[in-house]
């Protein structure tokens, strides 16, 4: 694959400055200590802590969310390349997006987009609302994500882009498809649609005419 556009490029009418993700590290790390204080405090009156318990999901699920917006920082901090303004994407701007898209040497991504890749797209179901839902029956050891399962993924997420199945369902008719990042209770997924995803995070465009340039 293609490596998808380096800053994950939030799209808005108007720009805007800040870090949300920032403010959103402070509040869920305020929570997470919250949830821990009161499982102190319930050990300390002897009540029994279940390994599995409700507060630990909610602490596990927490992390998640914290990772995944550290390393969109991150990505956002380094960033040196093409910014989108979403009231001015013309054609010409739209290419070298396109241009930058497909900079890599194609095949399996790495890091993040590896994993946001088989995250959105190994399992292949899918909501009332075309969003990704999460599969765990990966086939590595201990149940954990192989080889075969990105590949698997990758597969899944180019017959997605071509068959048009799960897209959002806007259409701005002029022959690209975005690849957004959307942020869930659960974490980052990525969708397809063939409008820009304002207000939401672009990775990438593909050419609706020619897909497998993207791959």
């Amino acid at each position: 694959m293609a490596v998808p556009h380096q800053g994950m490029v939030r799209i808005a009418r108007s720009p805007r400055r800040g870090s949300v993700a920032g403010l959103a590290g402070l509040l869920l790390a305020a929570l997470c200590l919250a949830l821990l204080l009161l499982q102190e405090h319930k050990s300390f009156i002897g009540v029994p802590v279940p390994t599995h318990s409700k507060s630990q999901s909610a602490i596990s699920c927490l992390e998640k969310r914290y990772e995944d917006n550290a390393q969109i920082e991150e990505s956002q901090r380094t960033y040196k390349g093409l910014t989108l303004d979403g009231d001015r994407l013309t054609q010409n701007i739209l290419n070298e997006f396109y241009a930058e898209t497909i900079s890599g040497d194609g095949g399996m991504p790495g890091g993040f987009i590896k994993d946001l890749v088989l995250r959105s797209y190994f399992g292949r179901k899918f909501d009332v609302k075309m969003m990704p839902v999460l599969s765990r029956e990966y086939t590595g050891p201990n149940h954990q994500p192989g080889k075969e399962d990105y590949k698997l993924a990758l597969k899944n997420f180019q017959e997605e882009a071509k068959s048009g199945e799960h897209f959002l369902g806007s259409n701005d008719n002029l022959g690209w498809i975005w690849v957004g990042a959307r942020q869930k209770a659960d974490g980052l997924w990525l969708y397809m649609d063939r409008a820009p995803p304002y207000g939401e995070r672009a990775l990438a465009i593909m050419k609706a005419d020619n897909i497998d340039e993207f791959f």
